[in-house]
């Protein structure tokens, strides 16, 4: 009779677990910028002119530039 060769229990959990960390770290690297881009978009132009273009706006604002 043939025995079956699977992994153990804890190590599926396990590297399930990689493999959702890793496909998040990837979706984060693909939509960061988006965000930067949305983000930047409601900001002032001295906003962005500061420097930190990841940060969340002082002042949220719509009007041109």
């Amino acid at each position: 009779m043939a025995r079956s060769t699977q992994p153990s229990f804890g190590t599926g959990k396990l590297m399930r677990a990689a493999l959702y960390a890793v496909l998040i770290l990837f979706a984060v690297y693909y939509l960061l910028p988006l965000f930067v881009m949305l983000v930047n978009s409601v900001k002032t132009l001295d906003e962005i002119r500061g420097g930190n273009m990841m940060s969340l706006p002082e002042v949220f604002t719509i009007e041109p530039c």
